[in-house]
């Protein structure tokens, strides 16, 4: 097997090289408990996309503004929410962002449930949305 990677010393080439699964194991699920992703979070990708990027950055700020509702009901339950354009932010003339949620694992799903209502509810003219969740 040959490895090609800009980053030799990373811990995850590193453990792949020497087929070290435990080491790989230990650092990963460390930097997962500290990042706050799976398994010890909830994470929600919700992406927007569009022509025009004015529209798409509306869509977004109204969609964050209407999730501080059930923000404040919950506010235990977040960890981080993330608005952003998307790494490749313009694809054949097509702006995409995304909002990512971080919620606690053992969040309720009540909230979760909300979160799903309010982009089931969402309808912005001209703009693509995506749901999903990890």
């Amino acid at each position: 097997v040959i490895i090609q990677t800009f980053s030799p010393g990373h811990y995850a080439v590193r453990a792949a090289s020497h087929h070290d699964y435990k080491e790989f194991y230990e650092k990963e699920i460390a930097m997962r408990r500290l990042m706050h992703l799976p398994p010890f979070a909830n994470l929600i990708n919700i992406s927007f996309s569009g022509r025009e990027e004015a529209d798409v950055i509306g869509a977004v700020k109204d969609y964050l503004k209407n999730l501080s509702t059930v923000y404040k009901r919950y506010p235990d339950a977040f960890y981080k929410v993330n608005a952003r354009a998307a790494d490749i932010k313009r694809v054949d003339n097509i702006y995409r962002y995304m909002i990512i949620i971080s919620l606690k694992s053992d969040s309720k799903n009540d909230i979760i449930d909300e979160i799903v209502q309010l982009f089931k509810q969402s309808d912005y003219n001209g703009i693509m949305l995506g749901f999903d969740k990890e």
